[in-house]
Order: structure tokens, then C-alpha cells, then sequence
């Protein structure tokens, strides 16, 4: 076919199409319009703009596309990679380097996906700050206020820098106990009369840290003793047997001594436990004595050849066998390690021949406990006893004790036990937990220290915690054999409670979780506490109901600050929460049906999480929502879960710190919904 008669047919194609419109203009004008244009590109947007540019941040704008067709979006890259899609025409750009030329593009594109050539604009961030190598000014004018028995708050004048004070690190007696924004903290956990001195430094952004400001204050005097009328009990006396002979309501009023308990003390209804002076210490253990130095370590005989197991559940397995053994062994009231057992021929962990200095190990076949440290000199004491106190008795006052190694626990109410005070105990090396609390009780003041699974446990209702000091638990290293990971330990753990109260209590150093409220707990108040430096996350709430977690310290946590997951109709306010691994404040949802509850679905909603400060410090710290159901229903507005008036200081506003439907950027976070009041620091 010839080129003359192609070019023929192809002119009356064209002339056909132009007749066509022209009918169909008659018609409809825009018809017409969209039909002649369709074969076209849009026009590139013009006169791209930047403003409001900074070191890490600018906004583009420009003026739209005149078509021709419809334009649907803009898109905008930068130095060829796209950053995102927009309707408007304008564009906010973060987390850039300071001191860089970019170059940003702006294509248009038309409703059949057609794009325009790209709009092109250079634009270089604002210069770089020099480094920060100035350390902000001392905190000035610290001073006491409001003391208690337990404590007192603790405010200064605000300290200055150069660029920013980011925030204050308070330690108590060289330990670090709180970091905050604010200036000013509550301290609790106190003994009544202690007097302690409070160190205040000033950090910013760049880890410059002030010179310490320093005070010393006291909580308020104690209260003068009441004179205790009941029986008196002298060292030497059978505390056991005058439990079980004497009748209900007994007051027993015991003088500062060492008491040896063979079983445990049965409490019956209404007795009363009264140290009436300090040094009244009620142990579990026996004195090893008549040490033989051979082969590097030093053997005594005549122990227990009947071991003691403390089960802990939760496990497919252990990671060190020997954690059950619950003969313990303290040089001085400070625990040892153990490195094994022998039991029936065979060894659970570490033979012997592997001890070093602070270890031990038990050889139940030969009766003999190894050590691998010199005991000359030393008190040297091995557990025998189960418990301290241990009945289902109700109405038991304790109160003004020490109770030390036992192996299984200090205070265990079991049973029908209801409504104990305990009161002002120190509890050490309990093997299995601390104090074990059942309905209607009482924990105040005192510590608990060296417990082999949990510091404390509570079960029923309307318990309350106050002023208590909680550390070092899971001390036997109770561990999942797959894993590693501790299951069933930690400084706490509060099952099926109803109206729990903690408060005004100190959890720190435990292995595992600080606080951790699991299974079917409902209306809890936890508040004005202090978790920190604990091997997992500071304050944890799994599958409950209806809590009230505010104005607790949260810090240097192992995990997260404060984790609430299927843990619905929370308010979460006024809390201190920094410096942990994981991340501040975050919420669960994965979707848990078990165990049946009658208080209603576990699903993550009616959350609000306000007025809190929130200090972030490192790479993979994260704040926000979580949902691994696949449905996004915990982040969504029927869950009614909100994040709003939360104060937050972020190494790198630009940084994706924020999590809802993936990780976010702080604008992200407030175009979402969240924290829309104030900007972080």
C-alpha cells in the first residue's frame, strides 16, 4: 500500500474524530474539552517554593497544574526519591541533614495517571549548630516540703544551658532513683525519721551534665512506740509452739533476739506478732559450722540431706536445674550463688569442683555444703525452715520483724487467710516469694529483698500495698530452658485482685518485671511508685480490667517503662517515665480471650494516657500503639485509646519514634490525633 493512500486514510480518520467532538460539543462543552485533551500531558506545576527551612525541616509549595485534564495529585520526591503523595499544593519535608543542598521535584498527574515533566528546586538546609560541648548550670535553691513518714517532695530552680536543659537526674545517697523534665519530685518510700541526701544534676541534648546540687533531707520522726501488753517472749522461747498452745487473739510481744523456726509459724485468728524493739529476727536457717579447707574450698558437714523444692510454674524446663533447690545459703544475711546439687547421684547445674568466691554448692547424698569463699569469721547459715508465718488463720498483726531464709516464704496466708496487717517487716532470702497477700490485707512499710521467684504476691480483694521496698527477686534465677527468659519471677506479681491499692513503694534491681499486674486483676490504683533498674519493664498489666496507673518514676528499665496489653479501660497520668530500653508508655492488643472473665472482652480500648513525661533516649525506644491482630482495631477510634497533653523530650524530633499503624514521626503522631496540645522538647 502506498504512503499517499495511507496518509489519505489516516486525514479522513482525523477529520471523522474532529467530527465526532464537534457533534459531541453540541452536547457537552467538557466532554469536548476532556476529548481534546486527552492525548496531552498535564503542565508541570510552577514557581516551587521553599519556606520555614531549618537544618532538619522545610515546607515546599507551588502553584497547580492548569491540566490540561483533571489533576488528581502531586507528586514530590527528592534527589529522585519519592517522598510522599499529596492533593495539596504544598508539602512538609523532615528529617533532613543540616548544611545539604537537596533537590526537590514536583510532578502533577492527571486523572489517567499521565505526569507532567517535573518542577524542579534547590534548597539547602540551614547551616549546622557547632558541637555542644557546654554543660548547663548547676540546679540552685533545692529544698524539702510536705514530709510524711515516708517521704517529702523535693523541688529546685531551674537550671540554664546554652542550647537546652533536656532534664535532672536525682540520685538518693549516690543511687540514682529518678530522671524527670520537671523540677521538682516526690520521694517515697522511706522509713520513718531516715535521713538521706538527694543529688540533683542538669543534662542536655548533648550529654552535658551540670555539677551536682546537693541537700540533705529527713522524713518526719517516727512515732513513739505503744507499749506492747500481751505475752512476752524472750530468745530461747518456742514462737511455734506458742502459736499453736495460745489461744486466738494473743498478743505476743517478743523481745530483740534471733528466733530459729524448724516448720513454720501457724498464726491462728486475731494473734498479734509484735517486735517491741528493732533486732528481732525470726529465721529459717541453721549455722554452718566446723568447715574443712580441701581443694580449694571450704566443706561443712551435717547439713540437710533432705532437699527442699520450690516448683515454679510457667516452665517447660529450666535453664539452671538447680534454681528449685531451695536450701539456700547466706554468709553474713547475704546470699550466695548456688552453682549445682547432687541429688540421688546425679548433679543439677555446675558440679562441684566448679564453685568460686560467693558460690556454693549442696550435696544432698553426702549431707555437705561447699563453698568457695573462706567463712572464717563469718556467720555461715543454711535454710531449713518453709515459711515464716504460714496459716489460714484471719486478723494476724506482724509487725516491727525481720524474718530471714526460709524456703518458700516470709509471710505465706493460704487458704481462708483473710484481712493480715504486716506491718514494718524487713523480709530477706525467702526462696520461693517474699509475702504472699490473700482479701482484705495490709503491707506496710518494710522491704523485701533476695527473694528466690517473686518479692510479693497477692490474690483476692481489696489489698493494699504502701511504702514497701522491693528488690533483687528472682535471686535463684528461675528461667525457661528455651528461652532464657524469666516466666513466673520478678519483684511482683498481683493475680485475680479486686481493688488492689500500691503505692508510695520502691521496686528496683529485680530480675524480671517491677510491677506486673497478670490474669483477671481489676480496678487497680497503682500510684506514686518507683520501678526502676529492673530486669524487664518497670510497671506491666496483662489481661485485666480497669486500672489507675499515676504519678509513679519509671526509669532505666530493662524493657518497657509502663506496658498495658488486653488491658482495657486504663487511665495512665502524671508519670515519669525514662530512659527504658523498649520505650515509655505503649499498648497491646494480640487479640487474648483466657481466661474467662465476667468483666468483658480484653480488647486494648477506653485508654487514656495524659499528662505524663515521657523521655526518650536512644535508638528502638517507642511510644504508642501495638495491634497484632491483623485488624488495626486498638488504634482505630471505636477503641477509643488516646495518647494527649503528654509531655515528651526526643533526641531527634524528625526521628520515627511513634507507633500506630507502623512507626511514625512526631508530626505523623499529631496528624493522627495524638498529643495534639503541646510540641516536645
Amino acid at each position: 500500500m502506498s504512503h499517499k493512500i495511507t496518509r489519505a486514510r489516516g486525514v479522513r480518520a482525523q477529520r471523522a474524530a474532529l467530527a465526532l467532538v464537534a457533534a459531541a460539543a453540541a452536547l457537552c462543552p467538557a466532554a469536548a474539552a476532556n476529548a481534546l485533551a486527552a492525548p496531552h500531558k498535564p503542565s508541570p506545576p510552577t514557581h516551587v517554593t521553599a519556606s520555614a527551612v531549618t537544618r532538619t525541616a522545610l515546607a515546599l509549595s507551588w502553584r497547580r497544574s492548569p491540566g490540561p485534564g483533571r489533576i488528581v495529585r502531586y507528586r514530590v520526591v527528592r534527589n529522585r526519591r519519592e517522598l510522599g503523595r499529596t492533593f495539596a499544593d504544598r508539602f512538609r519535608v523532615s528529617r533532613l541533614r543540616c548544611g545539604t543542598n537537596y533537590a526537590f521535584s514536583v510532578r502533577a498527574v492527571d486523572a489517567a495517571g499521565r505526569l507532567s515533566r517535573r518542577a524542579v528546586r534547590w534548597v539547602r538546609t540551614a547551616a549546622c549548630a557547632p558541637p555542644d560541648t557546654e554543660a548547663p548550670t548547676a540546679p540552685s535553691g533545692l529544698s524539702q516540703s510536705e514530709p510524711s513518714s515516708t517521704g517529702f517532695d523535693l523541688t529546685w530552680l531551674p537550671a540554664t544551658d546554652n542550647v537546652r536543659v533536656s532534664g535532672y537526674r536525682i540520685s538518693r545517697d549516690g543511687t540514682p532513683i529518678a530522671l524527670t523534665a520537671e523540677t521538682s519530685i516526690s520521694v517515697e518510700g522511706l522509713r520513718c525519721g531516715a535521713s538521706v541526701r538527694l543529688t540533683v544534676v542538669a543534662y542536655d541534648a548533648s550529654g552535658n551534665v551540670s555539677p551536682p546540687a546537693s541537700i540533705k533531707a529527713s522524713t518526719e520522726a517516727c512515732p513513739a512506740p505503744t507499749p506492747c501488753t500481751g505475752v512476752a517472749v524472750r530468745p530461747g522461747d518456742d514462737l511455734e509452739t506458742l502459736a499453736a498452745t495460745k489461744p486466738v487473739a494473743t498478743v505476743f510481744c517478743i523481745a530483740p533476739g534471733t528466733y530459729r523456726v524448724r516448720s513454720e509459724i501457724r498464726a491462728r485468728d486475731g494473734q498479734q506478732f509484735i517486735g517491741t524493739a528493732p533486732g528481732v529476727v525470726i529465721t529459717g536457717g541453721v549455722p554452718l559450722t566446723s568447715f574443712v579447707h580441701s581443694g580449694g574450698v571450704w566443706i561443712a558437714s551435717g547439713t540437710p540431706t533432705a532437699a527442699a523444692y520450690a516448683e515454679g510454674e510457667g516452665f517447660s524446663g529450666y535453664l539452671y536445674p538447680q534454681a528449685p533447690y531451695a536450701n539456700d545459703v547466706t554468709v553474713d544475711g547475704g546470699p550466695l550463688e548456688k552453682t549445682g546439687v547432687r541429688v540421688g547421684g546425679k548433679v543439677y547445674g555446675d558440679a562441684a569442683s566448679a564453685v568460686g568466691p560467693g558460690e556454693y554448692f549442696v550435696d544432698y547424698d553426702s549431707g555437705t555444703v561447699s563453698l568457695g569463699s573462706d567463712p572464717a569469721g563469718h556467720d555461715v547459715e543454711v535454710g531449713v525452715a518453709s515459711n515464716g508465718f504460714g496459716s489460714q488463720a484471719s486478723g494476724v498483726l506482724i509487725r516491727d520483724l525481720a524474718l530471714d531464709l526460709f524456703t518458700s516464704g516470709g509471710v505465706d496466708m493460704r487458704g481462708a487467710a483473710h484481712g493480715w496487717t504486716v506491718d514494718d517487716v524487713a523480709v530477706s532470702a525467702a526462696h520461693d516469694t517474699g509475702v504472699k497477700l490473700l482479701g482484705g490485707s495490709l503491707l506496710q512499710g518494710g522491704s523485701i529483698a533476695w527473694s528466690g521467684r517473686y518479692g510479693l504476691a497477692a490474690h483476692g480483694a481489696s489489698v493494699t500495698i504502701d511504702g514497701v521496698d522491693v528488690s533483687h527477686s528472682d535471686a535463684a534465677h528461675y528461667r525457661e530452658s528455651t528461652t532464657g527468659g524469666c516466666v513466673a519471677a520478678g519483684g511482683s506479681k498481683f493475680v485475680k485482685t479486686v481493688g488492689l491499692v500500691l503505692r508510695n513503694s520502691v521496686f528496683h534491681d529485680n530480675l524480671c518485671n517491677g510491677i506486673w499486674l497478670d490474669v483477671d486483676t481489676y480496678d487497680s490504683t497503682v500510684e506514686n511508685n518507683t520501678s526502676v533498674r529492673n530486669e524487664k519493664d518497670g510497671i506491666r498489666v496483662e489481661v485485666s480490667h480497669k486500672m489507675a496507673i499515676s504519678g509513679n518514676t519509671v526509669a532505666d528499665n530493662g524493657g518497657w517503662g509502663i506496658y498495658l496489653s488486653n488491658a482495657p479501660d486504663a487511665d495512665v497520668s502524671g508519670n515519669t517515665v525514662t530512659n527504658n530500653d523498649n520505650g515509655p508508655i505503649t499498648l497491646n492488643w494480640s487479640g487474648r480471650t483466657s481466661p474467662t472473665t465476667t468483666y468483658g472482652s480484653y480488647a486494648t480500648s477506653d485508654t487514656n494516657i495524659h499528662d505524663n513525661t515521657m523521655i526518650l533516649t536512644g535508638p528502638g525506644q517507642t511510644v504508642g500503639i501495638f495491634d497484632s491482630t491483623g485488624t488495626g482495631y486498638a488504634f482505630s477510634a471505636a477503641a477509643a485509646n488516646r495518647y494527649h497533653a503528654n509531655h515528651y523530650v526526643l533526641p531527634d524530633t524528625g526521628a520515627r519514634w511513634f507507633h500506630l499503624d507502623g512507626k511514625m514521626t512526631w508530626s505523623a503522631w499529631r496528624n493522627a490525633g495524638m498529643d495534639t496540645e503541646y510540641s516536645p522538647m
